[in-house]
């Protein structure tokens, strides 16, 4: 009836045992075969706090800094595969609204940053650096600003934001 082979037992539980070592072994090496998700980083630049607004707002986005007159005052960098570009399209913009930008400048070129922000001296207290780490391949930097009392003149009003509780 049963078996005293102790061999037999072993044998028995390994068949047993085996499609969950073999699951197991695929599930873990698909997690590190999966790219990371998209990481978003800010640094606030400039001593400007204005409120923030919530996710998915109306929000400029420029490929290059914008005539109007503007101060910078965080730097957002969207860190992530090339594939994952909209979802970090996304992610920068969310961010921006959540420090209560106006508008946001992107640049892939981080030596385009740099350059935009030398133009700021006087008003930038910190510059982050730029790093891609080793986990991602692609990085998305966006430059948070807001317009300046002279943008509102031009326009015959408040800046953009004061109508939603920015302070400048």
């Amino acid at each position: 009836m049963f078996s005293t082979n102790r061999s037999e037992h072993v044998a028995a539980a390994m068949r047993a045992l085996w499609p969950l070592v073999a699951i197991s072994a695929a599930v873990l090496a698909g997690c590190f075969l999966l790219p990371p998700p998209p990481s978003a980083r800010v640094d606030i630049v400039a001593p400007v706090y204005p409120d923030p607004r919530e996710a998915g707002c109306d929000l400029e986005v420029f490929a290059s800094p914008p005539s109007a007159p503007h101060k910078p005052f965080a730097q957002i960098a969207v860190r992530g595969r090339e594939t994952q570009m909209p979802k970090m399209k996304t992610m920068l913009h969310d961010e921006a609204c959540g420090v209560g930008a106006d508008a946001v400048i992107t640049f892939i070129d981080s030596s385009k940053v740099q350059l935009y922000w030398e133009a700021y001296p006087e008003w930038v207290t910190n510059r982050a650096p730029h790093a891609i780490p080793q986990n991602y391949d692609f990085s998305l930097i966006g430059v948070a600003i807001l317009y300046t009392p002279e943008e509102a003149a031009a326009k015959g009003g408040q800046p953009p934001a004061q109508a939603h509780g920015g302070s400048h």
